[in-house]
């Protein structure tokens, strides 16, 4: 569903805690215009598969703040969960 070239990288996020890009941070902080105004073509085609994705397939606790970004981060993604 998402950007292939975007893939390991959210996955790297979510599994491992690795901290995010420049897009993929906006995009996990919920701010849409900045998430749009730096995403190359692809990602600015794509906008409403990672809001899907957001709300379907990212965990509620690696999204929505700066604050619960550092924290998956610091914790280690979903392995750091375990």
């Amino acid at each position: 569903m998402l950007p292939e070239h975007m893939r390991a990288q959210t996955r790297a996020y979510v599994e491992h805690g690795q901290p995010p890009g420049d897009f993929l941070r906006a995009v996990l902080e919920n701010k849409l215009i900045e998430a749009v105004h730096i995403a190359d073509s692809t990602n600015q085609e794509a906008i409403i598969k990672w809001a899907q994705w957001v709300y379907r397939g990212c965990p509620c606790e690696a999204r929505g703040s700066v604050e619960a970004i550092r924290v998956w981060i610091q914790r280690g993604g979903l392995e750091g969960k375990l």
